[in-house]
């Protein structure tokens, strides 16, 4: 499902694009493109283009990447696309802000993640 989000940024140089059943299971950002062992956990791809030319820039997974959490479900890029918000409607944490997000006792309750650059 690539492309199942979309999010450009106000000035156009910067594209983030979500891929909510990707299956690595890397964490953060720059991990391993291929590696499949965490079905559906999701991920967001980050472009930007200078000229006429757009380079992927960034893979950005879940910093507590699960299977079946479905980040990169939703998508939004601030005017430069320095700040993005990542969406996971399947995340199960049921921790507030950033403490424990190892948990997964909340079954399907999502969450939002920040990255900036």
């Amino acid at each position: 499902m690539f492309g199942a989000s979309l999010a450009l940024s106000g000035d156009g140089t910067t594209l983030a694009i979500g891929s909510q059943l990707e299956d690595s299971y890397s964490r953060g950002v720059g991990g391993d493109q291929n590696e499949d062992s965490a079905a559906d956990s999701g991920a967001v791809y980050y472009f930007t283009c200078v000229g006429e030319t757009w380079s992927q820039q960034d893979y950005v997974k879940a910093t507590n990447a699960d299977a079946y959490d479905e980040f990169g479900s939703s998508l939004s890029l601030n005017r430069d696309g320095s700040l993005m918000a990542i969406g996971a409607h399947f995340e199960d944490g049921a921790a507030a802000q950033e403490s424990n997000q190892e948990g997964n006792s909340a079954f399907d309750t999502g969450a939002v993640y920040l990255f900036s650059r």
